[in-house]
């Protein structure tokens, strides 16, 4: 059977945080999971805990119709760890220190390239998150989950990206100056999430956006019983998942941009 199925961006959030929590049920039972924050990620953490959390304040950084913005750390949600199912409420530093092979780490992406490629924006001058942690994680086995929506497609290499791009060789921004730091890991996108749910094969056919945000439309195919499965829930999902309404909070932002300081 093949069906079509078009989606919006929280849909697709909801969809890929679903596939990520399937995807791990072992290591939250037995292992460390850390959800770092993002808005896909939101979602994660959601599924996880089975209740609503302020996803608006699990973001660092976010797109806003004024740019690229950051969310004050006085606003933000301390980050989701999760200690064999248990959440952990100690310094995110003591924890890193002890993760290793077996462990999860779970980061999203900004963008992802042609050749599958995922790349995180940076506006902290340390690097954010991803620049202090990656290479122990990386260095240890940790697997290492991205999740993203097809909808963060590029048609630019990210390694050349990273080459071009940085704070300081950047001249001038309607928003913030930002670097790109490109990733590997286990990319989980709205493709892979259909397979790990429904065990149907997906394909991205459009894109666009007119009142429906992000919109991107599907094509699914498999045995008649997953796909009927599959539409059913996007339906379901549709009638209920609403995007995030990010804060913007300028006066309590210490990054430098034109917006602020405009």
């Amino acid at each position: 059977m093949r069906a079509l199925v078009t989606i919006n961006s929280a849909v697709s959030k909801r969809l890929i945080a679903k596939a990520v929590r399937k995807s791990i049920e072992k290591e939250l039972k037995s292992s460390i999971v850390y959800v770092a924050r993002g808005s896909t990620n939101a979602y994660i953490v959601e599924e996880i805990l089975g209740k609503k959390i302020d996803k608006a304040r699990y973001v660092a950084g976010f797109y806003s119709s004024y740019g690229n913005c950051v969310l004050p750390e006085k606003y933000r949600l301390e980050e989701y760890i999760f200690v064999r199912g248990k959440i952990f409420e100690g310094d995110a530093r003591e924890i890193i220190g002890k993760m290793g092979k077996g462990d999860v780490f779970i980061k999203g992406a900004n963008a992802i390239d042609i050749n599958r490629r995922a790349g995180v924006l940076l506006a902290a001058r340390d690097g954010g998150t991803i620049g202090r942690y990656y290479g122990i994680l990386k260095a240890r086995g940790v697997r290492f989950i991205i999740p993203a929506s097809i909808e963060k497609l590029i048609n630019s290499s990210i390694d050349e990206l990273s080459m071009e791009m940085g704070i300081e060789n950047i001249d001038l921004s309607d928003s913030l100056k930002l670097g790109i730091f490109p990733v590997s890991g286990e990319l989980i996108t709205e493709l892979e999430a259909f397979k790990i749910l429904f065990n149907v094969e997906a394909k991205a056919v459009a894109s666009g956006s007119f009142g429906f945000e992000s919109s991107r439309t599907f094509l699914i195919k498999g045995e008649d019983d997953n796909v009927k499965k599959a539409v059913e829930h996007v339906v379901k999902l549709k009638k209920i998942e609403d995007n995030i309404k990010p804060i913007r909070a300028c006066k309590d932002c210490g990054y430098e941009c034109s917006q602020r300081l405009g």
